[in-house]
């Protein structure tokens, strides 16, 4: 279990397995808001299912993370979940918090100098703002510090 607080208050409860499960919005009891997330092979959030197990809310990205609209489909801004892109908390405005900084996924890039030195082997590592190698598809960058490639 992982508890959210906001200003001292908890918001909200999540269920963690490899990846986060569930959540769970505390705030209001009787809401019911119980959700399961469906997430796909890149780990990002797809759907979220209520208590009944029917969708909530729906959700599609880019490659680089940018959330797609259409019918049916939410915005960062309205989602009921911060969990969305590759599993990874997001913030309202649609940045990625990647614990070492954020990531936006509207310019590819981190809005900070990396701090890993980068390695002489790899090009690629040396560009200080680059997320995933500029290749998103292949790869990823969970920590914000350098990109690994993805799970299968």
């Amino acid at each position: 279990m992982l508890e959210e607080y906001i200003d001292g208050v908890l918001k909200q409860v999540f269920t963690l397995g490899h990846d986060v499960i569930a959540q769970t919005d505390v705030t209001d009891p009787q809401a019911q808001a119980n959700f399961t997330l469906l997430s796909d092979g890149h780990g990002s959030t797809r759907a979220l299912l209520n208590a009944l197990s029917a969708i909530a809310q729906q959700y599609a990205y880019d490659a680089y993370g940018n959330m797609l609209s259409g019918t049916g489909l939410t915005t960062a801004a309205t989602a009921l979940t911060s969990i969305l892109y590759s599993g990874q908390w997001t913030m309202k405005s649609g940045q990625q918090y990647l614990r070492a900084r954020f990531y936006d996924p509207a310019s590819g890039t981190f809005n900070r100098l990396d701090p890993f030195a980068g390695n002489l082997a790899d090009p690629q590592s040396l560009h200080k703002y680059l997320y995933a190698h500029g290749n998103p598809v292949a790869f990823g960058d969970p920590s914000g510090h350098f990109a690994q490639g993805k799970r299968m």
